[in-house]
Parts: C-alpha cells; sequence; structure tokens
C-alpha cells in the first residue's frame, strides 16, 4: 500500500476504511506490479480463472485532537498524521506489509518491469535487460 493524496484528509472529513481483497484459483494473479493494466486485464480475461473478490467496510474513521497529539511524529500537517493512521487500521485489518521502498524505487522498478528502462539496481546489485 502506498501514499494516499490529500482528498477528504486536507479537509479533515470523517472517511469509511475499505479492505478489498481478491483471491485467485488460477495461473494468472491480479495484480499489476509489474505489468501494465491492459496486458494484466487481456491475460485475466483470456485465462479462465476463478477469482473472489473480499470487500470489508470498517466502521467511519474521524479524526480528533488525540490521534493529532498520539501520532505528531507521523508529519508537521494534520492531514498526513491523519492519512497515515487511516493507512494503518487498512493495513492491518486487510494483513498487509508494509511498503519499505520509496515512491521513485517502485517508479523505477515498474518502469524497468515495463521495458522502459534497460537496468535497475537493487540492494546493490545492477541488473540489466
Amino acid at each position: 500500500m502506498n501514499f494516499f493524496r490529500r482528498g477528504a484528509f486536507a479537509a479533515m472529513l470523517p472517511v469509511v476504511p475499505i479492505v478489498c481483497e481478491i483471491s485467485t484459483c488460477g495461473p494468472v494473479n491480479p495484480t499489476y506490479d509489474s505489468l501494465a493494466f491492459s496486458t494484466l486485464m487481456i491475460m485475466l480475461l483470456s485465462s479462465f480463472s476463478l477469482h473472489v473478490v473480499t470487500i470489508r467496510i470498517l466502521p467511519v474513521f474521524t479524526p480528533n485532537a488525540y490521534l493529532q497529539e498520539k501520532h505528531a511524529e507521523h508529519g508537521p500537517e494534520d492531514w498526513k498524521v491523519y492519512a497515515h493512521a487511516v493507512c494503518e487500521i487498512v493495513r492491518e485489518k486487510g494483513n498487509m506489509v508494509k511498503e519499505t521502498k520509496t515512491a521513485q524505487e517502485l517508479k523505477e522498478y515498474y518502469d524497468f518491469c515495463d521495458g522502459d528502462r534497460t537496468e535497475i539496481e537493487c540492494v546493490g546489485v545492477k541488473y540489466t535487460v
């Protein structure tokens, strides 16, 4: 899970966190970490696989002063603290792991997988196509 945009967080409005889990029974995993969306759709539609989507709607989350005080280390702006708290709730309830890579590293990885880059460095090792 990556970063949220400002949206409702900047306005400090209540949000309804939603966790969407996708299970698959077949050769194609419905995530587009390393494939372009259009390529993934073609593979999904031609794979004749069973995909089960489970959507869990969590209770309304409303920001308050306690949240801002307790989690102030996550950013100087109130909306960043709020977004971080919602992200943690979704991550916990969805059994997701915390992403440690930066957005720039992920973009470089996606570009490499899509063929837009010819080399990438990961953990001190350079990979080339």
